[in-house]
């Protein structure tokens, strides 16, 4: 006799139910670093980031709102409440304010940079480069906002 039909037909029922219900689970959350002191540093990083990008699209883009630096400032302010969230957490491992202010700016500065070399290089490739490297960059911060 068939395996298959030698099963009730609510147990079917119910695996295929659960099988169905499964499907519909959100995939798994990207990896955040566990340690305080790391996600202080990553969240800082991104906030460094999208400042970069918002300053150089005001100042480059002739923008002040658009789509784009809403998207931009969204993901912005969506870091700085996690760095508000582990900000106690990270004080007390040693990564306090100063730390995170500083790393934040010297983000902001590396990210203006190669926007820059991006921006005015007369070699192609470099500036090629350069604009890879900071949407690379970028892409690790944007992968895990939801904004």
């Amino acid at each position: 006799m068939n395996c298959l039909l030698s099963v009730p037909l609510r147990w079917r029922l119910a695996t295929l139910f659960l099988a169905l219900c499964a499907s519909l689970l959100p995939p798994p959350a990207r990896a955040v670093p566990f340690d305080a002191v790391d996600r202080a540093t990553l969240f800082s990083g991104c906030i460094g980031r999208y400042t970069a990008e918002l300053s150089h699209a005001k100042r480059h883009g002739g923008v002040t709102h658009d789509n784009a630096t809403d998207g931009l400032t969204a993901r912005q302010a969506f870091y700085v409440d996690l760095l508000i969230a582990v900000d106690l957490d990270a004080r007390a491992a040693g990564y306090g304010l100063a730390a995170q202010a500083m790393t934040r700016a010297e983000t902001q500065i590396a990210h203006k940079r190669l926007l820059r070399v991006a921006q005015i290089e007369s070699d192609p490739a470099r500036a090629a480069q350069a604009r890879q490297n900071a949407q690379r960059l970028l892409a690790v911060c944007d992968a895990m906002a939801p904004v």
